[in-house]
Parts: structure tokens; C-alpha cells; sequence
């Protein structure tokens, strides 16, 4: 049985998903991935070998954690999680043709034990690797022109969107989207899932300012995403030094659209505010960070399996240290 709370999500995850091999992928994305390749190797030819050799990186990563429940919760016992990533990422310039343009592409894997069912946490423990599944991650491409990037594609928003930098070192989606996110558009596009999407940003003196339209269901991202409505984000963030450290304060708006067919387990027509302050400083040779503020504001409490839980974190107040 799954938890009932994990950011808001399991409440609809549980009627979105079915049990499915780990590593099984739809056909038009792996046609989109040899696309890709075969007009790679086709313009290699014009470029130097070893410059279009130099353009690519590679990433490889494994994450494994367990959790052991010696008294207390649901009941003892100890399990083990599997996170693994791969891609590569391949550099315009190295390759010797235009400046700031990269392509970026990544296959996650999970495996989940659910120590949840041990724990029986609200939030902690069970956003520590996600739903097991197996899936293309990331497939976008991004351009630098000056102080501006765009991005499009395949793009996990909460990888730039309402996300805390410091907290998010340790628990990762726990401290993702907030549950007033969460908990009323459980298909929004944060980790495990990502959506296709385009989003632009523009940095100068300290502030950066963002905004990005994504699609309505991340879950599914590539089953008609032009027809399972979009979520909108803009964000202002300002950073700079204070005492020998260095902080961020982010402000931002989101705003859901969706069909009236899917509401009910995509989420409904809402919008809502955050801000986020984060502040990182160095001591006897280590790097120390605090997350000393997140408060968020929902316009309306629109799921109504949800709404007590929405209610009590309208406008959460958070000191993380």
C-alpha cells in the first residue's frame, strides 16, 4: 500500500501508474534517440575528429541507500534503494561549430524498497528515490546568447523551479515541489518524472529572472502532450554576499491549466506563490548551508481527497538547518 503523502503525489499516482517492467521504454522515444545519433555521426564528417570527439561527456551515476527501523513506525526492518543515471551531454563550441549550444541526455533507473512501509513517515524517508520505474529522463537542448538561456525538451522544471539547493543535498524530492504543489497537480514535472517543455532565463548583478511553460502531465510526458494542458512558472531570484557567506532569495508564481477530462487525476485549474531564502558559508574548512525560509501560498484548495492536508500547508513557514 503506498504512503499517503509523498508531496502530494501518491494520492494520484497510484490510478496513473501500472506495474511495468523496470526499463521498458516507448518505441518513439528510442526512434527520437537514433534520430539524434544518426544526424550526429552525419555531421561529424565536417567537423575535426578529435574536436567532435572532445564535445561529448559522459555520466554515469549510482546512488544506493538503506533504511533500518529499530523501534517505533509501522514495524522493524531494513531495506535498500537503487538510483542510477546515465547520459552524456554534447558541447556545440568543443565541436568546433557555434558557441553555447549543448544537448543534454539522461536515462534514469530506480528501485524502491519502500521503507516507508517500515518507517511510516509523512514526507522523509519515502522521497528518498522515488517509484520504481525505469525511463528517459532528460532530452533538451540548451543555448547561452550572452546573460540569456533557453532550454527545450524533455525537462524536469523542478530542476530550476520552487527548488531549495541546500536542503535538496540530502532528501531530493523531499524537498522538491512544496505539497501545495504537490498534493493539488500531482503530474507536475518534478523528479522522478519530467515533462517537454521550453523555458528562458536572464541573469545580470546578482538577479536572475525565469520563466518556463511545461506540460500538464509528466507522468506520460510523451502520450499527447498537446492536449493534457500546460503549467506556467516565473521566478525572480537575487543573489550576493552578507557576513562572510553568500545568499539566494527566490520569489515565484506558477499557474496550472487543464482539461476538464483530466482534472481529476492531473489536477484542476489553480495557481499559487513561494519564496525560498537559502544562505551557504564556509567554517574550519567546511562548506555549511541553511534553508531559512520557505513560504508558499495556493490560491484554492482544489483536490478535495487532498484538502485537509492542503490546508494545513497553505502557508508553511520552514527552518531547515
Amino acid at each position: 500500500m503506498m504512503p499517503p503523502f509523498r508531496n502530494g503525489r501518491n494520492v494520484c499516482l497510484a490510478l496513473l501508474l501500472k506495474p511495468r517492467p523496470l526499463c521498458r521504454t516507448r518505441r518513439p522515444v528510442w526512434l527520437l534517440c537514433l534520430g539524434i545519433c544518426a544526424f550526429t555521426c552525419q555531421t561529424a564528417s565536417t567537423a575535426d575528429a578529435t574536436s567532435f570527439s572532445n564535445a561529448f561527456s559522459w555520466n554515469l551515476h549510482l546512488s544506493l541507500d538503506g533504511a533500518d527501523n529499530f523501534s517505533g513506525g509501522v514495524a522493524p526492518g531494513a531495506v535498500g534503494n537503487a538510483t542510477g543515471k546515465a547520459g552524456f551531454a554534447f558541447n556545440s563550441a568543443r565541436a568546433g561549430w557555434w558557441p553555447g549550444g549543448r544537448l543534454v541526455t539522461e536515462f534514469l533507473a530506480i528501485q524502491n524498497s519502500s521503507p516507508e512501509n517500515y518507517v511510516g513517515d509523512i514526507q522523509g524517508v519515502n522521497n528518498l528515490t522515488g517509484l520504481s520505474r525505469g525511463a528517459l529522463y532528460k532530452l533538451y537542448y540548451r543555448q547561452n546568447i550572452g546573460n540569456a538561456t533557453l532550454r527545450a525538451g524533455l525537462i524536469s522544471a523542478n530542476d530550476y523551479f520552487d527548488t531549495s539547493g541546500v536542503a535538496s543535498q540530502f532528501l531530493n524530492v523531499s524537498y522538491g515541489f512544496t505539497p501545495t504543489i504537490g498534493v493539488n497537480v500531482p503530474a507536475a514535472s518534478s523528479y522522478p518524472f519530467s515533462s517537454l517543455g521550453v523555458m528562458g532565463s536572464y541573469g545580470a548583478d546578482g538577479w536572475t529572472a525565469m520563466g518556463g511553460v511545461f506540460e500538464g502531465d509528466a507522468i506520460h510526458p510523451l502520450r499527447n502532450p498537446y492536449e493534457r494542458g500546460d503549467m506556467i512558472f516565473l521566478e525572480a531570484d537575487r543573489s550576493g554576499s552578507l557576513d562572510g557567506g553568500r545568499y539566494t532569495l527566490k520569489v515565484g508564481a506558477w499557474q496550472n491549466s487543464q482539461l476538464p477530462q483530466y482534472q481529476s487525476a492531473l489536477g484542476n485549474d489553480t495557481s499559487g506563490l513561494y519564496s525560498i531564502g537559502e544562505y551557504r558559508w564556509k567554517q574550519a574548512g567546511m562548506t555549511w548551508g541553511a534553508n531559512y525560509g520557505q513560504v508558499h501560498y495556493l490560491s484554492t484548495c482544489q483536490n478535495p481527497a487532498t484538502a485537509r492536508k492542503t490546508a494545513v500547508s497553505i502557508c508553511p513557514l520552514k527552518w531547515i538547518v
